[in-house]
């Protein structure tokens, strides 16, 4: 009875000890570090690019709005007539023209006149066809076309400042369409020209 209880014991024991060496190693054994899976390593496959949107073809607000802003800027300019009007006192001096002699200092006045408009490269030759003066009052007949327009004004300007301060002009023959609009300027030879001291 002895030998086998003995022989129990001793197997206990190299059951235990066995079973304690088991619980060491598995406790001491540090795990084994997971190793990076391949499908997460590796990148995923690109998608293939979306088509860029075709850029639009509505005009943005400045876009949008520049027209707009062009009118109005088109609006604030001045509009050039088409033609001059009539101005000044036509009726006194056209009626001093008609009935006023000519005198002997005339041709020297008209001499003065296209000495004046000479004085000028932007008055055109062909704009003042033809000079007469009485006793009071001389007349231009000009001939106006749109190209002349501003060689007009600077003959109007230099009849003021060389010849009188009243000047009047009186468009005759209108007619629609023409291109060529003769005018009658008339100036007084009795008001003085404007001076630089006049104009002080």
């Amino acid at each position: 009875m002895k030998k086998r209880a003995i022989a129990i014991s001793v197997g206990l024991g190299a059951i235990l000890l066995v079973w304690v060496v088991v619980l060491l190693s598995d406790s001491g054994e540090q795990p084994a570090p997971a190793q990076p899976s391949l499908e997460a390593a590796e990148p995923a496959p690109e998608e293939p690019a979306a088509e860029q949107a075709a850029p639009s073809v509505e005009p943005t607000e400045a876009e949008a709005e520049a027209p707009s802003q062009q009118r109005s800027a088109d609006e604030r300019q001045p509009v050039v007539q088409d033609k001059p009007e009539k101005f000044g006192p036509v009726e006194e001096l056209k009626a001093a023209y008609q009935s006023d002699p000519r005198d002997p200092e005339a041709g020297a006045t008209e001499d003065r006149i296209r000495g004046a408009l000479k004085e000028h490269d932007e008055i055109p030759a062909e704009l003042v066809r033809r000079v007469s003066c009485v006793k009071s009052v001389c007349k231009l007949e000009v001939s106006w076309t749109s190209d002349r327009r501003h060689g007009y004004m600077i003959a109007m300007m230099s009849l003021i400042g060389y010849v009188s301060q009243q000047v009047a002009a009186d468009p005759v023959g209108e007619h629609e369409g023409q291109e060529v609009h003769p005018i009658d300027v008339y100036v007084s030879r009795v008001v003085p020209a404007s001076t630089p001291a006049d104009t002080k």
